[in-house]
Parts: structure tokens; C-alpha cells; sequence
């Protein structure tokens, strides 16, 4: 069971936000989702974080930003103090913000099952923390709107280039990958081959690939064979059921299938057609 609190029984609605400098004595909470964004960030100790039935110990340096409907809550790490900064704001604060950044990239940040977690270094935190003290000593709550959404801004520019950050080292991780199976005892193996050179659990993989380069590691395989096929096809006298062998299909039928669906005509035609011929497609 948890509570839904809503935006009118925590914040001020002129305003539109509420803001807060928590510790250890105060920053326990039951599960509960709400109807507004909130952001926390750890500025020492570390704390776990139980959300959408996921527990995650997060460390110092640590910002999670809660989407509405979120299910979580927070609990004290054993024998460790924490303190951490947490502020929420209604909806179309968020809203307002959004322009400022590419839809895209946010939509798939604030989509996944899991809300979106970095970990900030120490000049980051201490920038942040004297941002957020300055919420403190706001002279109107005009001012205090303009001030929160400059720093709603910061700090999902952090998140974002975090993002980013990851995605990139990701494709570089994948291309690294991908290069590695062009061994013909890697073809042969195939999808294990795949799996095995990442280091990943074949469903992670499976969802990098997707994201990444719109296939899957069964089509990617398929589709590197088919190639290696065609080259093996017009630069050898091997015969065709050899090569299906050799390259690891599971059938010489499936492999004519494939062949025909990707070229548009058999094994045998290709090779007449091209014989001597050298074609990548």
C-alpha cells in the first residue's frame, strides 16, 4: 500500500513548489507517489532509495529525479548520516522548461520504467547547494518562481548530459563489439559469440542493439552471414550447402529463405550473376 499525495497538500500553490534541507532525522518516508515532478539530491552520507519496486543505495553526489506517479521512498543506510536537498514543483513548471531542451532526448530519458539517477561530482554538488540556499533568501515569490526554474534548468541539463554521455559510450562500447565478430569462428557461433564478446546478458544486449541500431543481435547475425555468404558466393568454387554449413545457418532451406529475401534472388543466381564479383550490400 502507499499514499498519493497531490501538489495542493504539500506546496505552496501560488508558488508552486516546495523545497527542502533534509537529514537523517527527517528523511524518511513511506511509499508514496504524488501528482508532481520532484528532484533530491544526497550532499552527504547516502541513503536507500526503494522506487517502483526496485532498492538502490545511493552514495553522495547522487540526484534522482521523480516523475508523478513514481512509487518510492527513502531509507537511512546503516550507521550513516545523510543530508540531501529535495525539491518538488508542479507540472507546468516543468512544462515550461521543456523547451529549452530536445524533446526527443527528454521523452526517452523520462520514459524508462526506472527515473533518471547521475551521480554529481563535488564542484557540481557545492554549485547546486549554494543555488538551492539562494531559495532561502528570495525577496518574492516572483522571484522565487524565476529561481526555481532557472534551477530546474541546471539541473536537468545535468541529467541530460549525463545522458548523452552514456549513449555515447555506449554506441563506441557496441561498435567495438560488432567488429570483434567478424572472425569466421565468431559468424559460425553466432548470437552466443555476441553475447559472449559484450559481456552482456543476452536481454541487455538485445535492448542495446534496439536502441542503438534498430535490430536485434538474431538479425544483425543473420544479416553479417548473408554477407560473408555473398562474398564466399563470387570469390570461391565452394558449393552452396558448405557455405550454409560453414557460416552456421541452422538449415540449408532457412538460408536460402534469408538469402532470397535479402538479394532478391537464390544462392545459385547470385553466383551466376556475380560471379568473380565482389558485392557488399
Amino acid at each position: 500500500m502507499h499514499s498519493m499525495i497531490h501538489d495542493s497538500d504539500y506546496m505552496d500553490m501560488e508558488v508552486g513548489m516546495a523545497y527542502r534541507f533534509l537529514n537523517n532525522r527527517s528523511v524518511l518516508t513511506e511509499m508514496h507517489t504524488h501528482n508532481y515532478y520532484e528532484y533530491f539530491l544526497i550532499t552527504s552520507g547516502e541513503i536507500y532509495h526503494i522506487v517502483n519496486g526496485k532498492t538502490t543505495l545511493l552514495p553522495t553526489g547522487s540526484a534522482v529525479f521523480i516523475r508523478p506517479d513514481d512509487c518510492h521512498k527513502y531509507q537511512i543506510a546503516e550507521s550513516a548520516n545523510c543530508e540531501m536537498i529535495n525539491v518538488s514543483f508542479r507540472r507546468s513548471y516543468f512544462e515550461d522548461v521543456q523547451r529549452f531542451f530536445a524533446m526527443d532526448e527528454l521523452n526517452e530519458l523520462l520514459t524508462r520504467r526506472e527515473p533518471p539517477t547521475i551521480t554529481l561530482n563535488a564542484s557540481q554538488i557545492s554549485s547546486l547547494k549554494k543555488k538551492h540556499a539562494m531559495l532561502n533568501v528570495s525577496p518574492s515569490k516572483s522571484g522565487l518562481i524565476v529561481l526555481l526554474k532557472t534551477l530546474l534548468i541546471d539541473v536537468m541539463a545535468y541529467f541530460l548530459m549525463d545522458h548523452e554521455q552514456q549513449s555515447s559510450a555506449s554506441e563506441t562500447f557496441l561498435q567495438s563489439v560488432l567488429a570483434k565478430m567478424n572472425t569466421p569462428e565468431n559468424i559460425e557461433e553466432g548470437v552466443p559469440a555476441l553475447v559472449r564478446i559484450s559481456g552482456f546478458s543476452h536481454g541487455h544486449l538485445c535492448r542495446l542493439m534496439k536502441k542503438e541500431l534498430d535490430t536485434t543481435p538474431v538479425k544483425y547475425v543473420n544479416n553479417l552471414r548473408l554477407q560473408y555468404a555473398a562474398n564466399l558466393l563470387t570469390s570461391t568454387t565452394k558449393d552452396i550447402l558448405s557455405i550454409s554449413m560453414e557460416l552456421g545457418f541452422s538449415s540449408f532451406s532457412h538460408f536460402i529463405t534469408i538469402f532470397k529475401e535479402k538479394y532478391g534472388i537464390s544462392p545459385s543466381k547470385y553466383r551466376s550473376t556475380y560471379s568473380n564479383i565482389h558485392i557488399w550490400k
